[in-house]
């Protein structure tokens, strides 16, 4: 009988790099280690390391914490680690190597990676990759860098020997296998020329959660022009519907599942508390353990599991899993701190790795709105004429191609009415004006509707959002004087309102380079004004019709509806866009603990509440003319 040949360690790797999507239990990529070490040489081995990270991981003798990188005790991260995807998500709970794992990602790049480009003459070139790892804030960047990141480096003989003179807290250069420079970067969110300087081809975040949505965007700008164009996310799980948890959904959001014997196995962290059990053994000591709700199975192993996707025909792999299913951290310990603790936001994302929202941090909800609800008002399209007598205040919130809009006016015994709501689109065929040039009805700026409801409405005071349009804002507010004002919000100060117009008011808004006078001009607290008119509602001062008599035509946000403009009632618009503001206290210096509040839009950027915001400032100063709102 022939003697089977052994496979080499290429073949090996080849045919383990077939399963794209990782099995949990099989090991780096399925390979044999025995086998694999016992027919490769050096080279073959720092060939497989090259190609593979988590092989590379677990054979270049890292150390993290002075201790060897393992993953016997930290089996959840193995799949994460064997993912070859250049687009990865991890949504997760605090203190499970995230981190370590982010930053060896980098440095694998970074001695292992090669970016080919195109020459002038046709042919190619190689260099060395530039991989950034963006963290929230400087001091978190600094901490990173001296405490995780050095001592990787310098307890490891191939990193530390490829370490170049090139070698800062912010930026480091290694010669790479390949014999070009790469850089990593240690940054922040901190400014724009973080954000805009320097090209990449490798981008990962650090708490994801803690970063603009914009500041991510802007960033994304610098690896335009990379063939490489590798990304992570990472952060511990904040609101749902915003940030890391919206990029999870998008995501195969491969769920960590453990054991049990039901059907399909159970997710602890979504059966929480019901999973832990506490009880008192025969010696008369306590124990508490996990065990599947529904079929009672105990789990012993927290770690016996696996990863299941819920949007198999997602683009990317998104992950998470949570302090459930660490061996390091005990059931007991955790159920006590659940039981102890005073913040069940920071529970739920740090320890359970799951999105969460205070219900008491909403300050609308379904009650509160229904309970606004006045079954004796009218719409005032409903009635013959469309003026408001004595005339009304209106709100206009600004977005690409439309405009939300409502119109307040003085109810009885104090009240603020509702009377109009309106999102005027210009891809909505019954704003279009027909057009000579074209011998038809063409798309128009939705400013001109504005301006016809200026009058059609009898409005006496209206702010309106003066970006992104700030010219058409501009027209508008020079074509009625004193009586159309351009909202500007700002984050800091004590004054909730600033009027231009006031002698003792001197407001200037920035536009792109140049500064934009205006006398008509009002300048808004962010969150003082919206925690004023929010509260409107929650006590009742604000009235609205019932909201299934106004249906216009409006763009629905159903994949299945393909754009279509639909009956819809808009009251419920902005009834929703009302319930996505929560409330947030954000820190805003580390070193002495000082807070803000904000509020936190969950899903949505909320254009109809900030036109109603708007029109609650507008009635206010045409009621009393006041320069504040106290």
């Amino acid at each position: 009988m022939a003697t089977k040949k052994p496979k080499t360690a290429t073949q090996i790797i080849n045919e383990s790099a077939k399963n794209k999507a990782p099995a949990f239990n099989k090991g780096l990529q399925g390979i044999d280690v025995k086998e694999f070490l016992a027919n490769s040489d050096a080279n073959d081995i720092r060939a497989v390391m090259a190609r593979d990270f988590a092989t590379w991981a677990a054979f270049s003798g890292i150390k993290v914490d002075g201790n060897p990188l393992e993953f016997e005790s930290h089996r959840y991260l193995l799949p994460i680690y064997m993912d070859p995807g250049e687009h990865i998500v991890w949504m997760k709970a605090a203190q499970l190597g995230a981190t370590v794992f982010l930053l060896l990602k980098l440095l694998w790049y970074c001695r292992n990676s090669e970016v080919r480009v195109r020459d002038g003459d046709g042919g190619f070139t190689s260099r060395g990759p530039n991989v950034s790892l963006y963290f929230p804030t400087g001091g978190g960047v600094e901490a990173l860098s001296k405490g995780r990141l050095n001592p990787i480096i310098t307890q490891n003989e191939e990193l530390r020997s490829s370490v170049t003179e090139v070698d800062t807290l912010t930026m480091k250069q290694f010669r790479n296998i390949h014999d070009t420079i790469s850089t990593l970067y240690m940054t922040y969110m901190g400014g724009t020329d973080s954000k805009d300087s320097t090209p990449l081809d490798v981008l990962a975040f650090d708490e994801v959660r803690l970063m603009g949505a914009g500041d991510i965007d802007q960033v994304q700008e610098r690896f335009a022009h990379s063939p490489l164009k590798h990304q992570i996310y990472m952060s511990t799980a904040g609101f749902p519907g915003v940030d890391i948890s919206s990029r999870f959904a998008q995501g195969t959001q491969l769920t960590f599942h453990s054991v049990c014997n039901c059907s399909t196995p159970v997710i602890l962290p979504e059966t929480f508390p019901d999973c832990v059990v506490e009880r008192k053994k025969k010696d008369g000591t306590m124990e508490t353990y996990y065990r599947c709700p529904k079929c009672k199975y105990r789990i012993n192993d927290v770690q016996n599991g696996n990863y299941l996707a819920h949007n198999p025909s997602a683009s990317y792999n998104s992950y998470s899993v949570s302090q459930l299913n660490s061996s390091h951290i005990k059931p007991a310990d955790l159920f006590a701190f659940f039981k102890s603790t005073t913040n069940m936001k920071e529970f739920y994302n740090g320890k359970l790795g799951m999105p969460y929202v205070d219900e008491n941090a909403r300050p609308i909800t379904d009650d509160v709105f229904n309970a606004c609800i006045d079954e004796t008002l009218h719409w005032q399209m409903d009635l013959p004429s469309h003026r408001v007598s004595g005339s009304c205040a209106m709100g206009v919130d600004q977005h690409s191609g439309n405009v939300y809009v409502t119109l307040l006016k003085r109810g009885k015994e104090g009240k603020k009415d509702i009377v109009h709501l309106e999102i005027v689109d210009d891809q909505n065929p019954i704003y279009w004006k027909y057009s000579e040039k074209f011998g038809r009805d063409v798309p128009v700026s939705p400013f001109i509707r504005l301006h016809e409801m200026m009058t059609e409405f009898n409005v006496g005071m209206c702010v309106i959002d003066l970006m992104p349009n700030a010219n058409e804002a501009m027209t508008l507010a020079r074509a009625f004087p004193g009586r159309v004002f351009t909202a500007v919000y700002r984050d800091t100060g004590q004054d909730m309102v600033s009027w231009a117009d006031r002698p003792t008011s001197k407001q200037s808004t920035k536009k792109g380079s140049h500064y934009i006078k205006n006398k008509y001009q009002v300048t808004l607290n962010r969150y003082l004004t919206l925690d004023y008119s929010l509260k409107l509602w929650v006590d009742g001062v604000i009235a609205i019709p019932p909201v299934g008599k106004l249906l216009p035509l409006v763009k629905s946000r159903k994949k299945e509806d393909n754009g279509r403009f639909i009956a819809t009632p808009i009251a419920l618009i902005l009834r929703d866009h009302l319930k996505c503001l929560v409330r947030e206290e954000q820190v805003v210096d580390e070193a002495t603990g000082k807070i803000k509040n904000v509020f936190i839009y969950l899903g949505t950027d909320p254009h109809s509440a900030h036109a109603t915001n708007y029109a609650c400032i507008a009635i206010e100063r045409l009621r009393t003319g006041a320069f504040f709102i106290m």
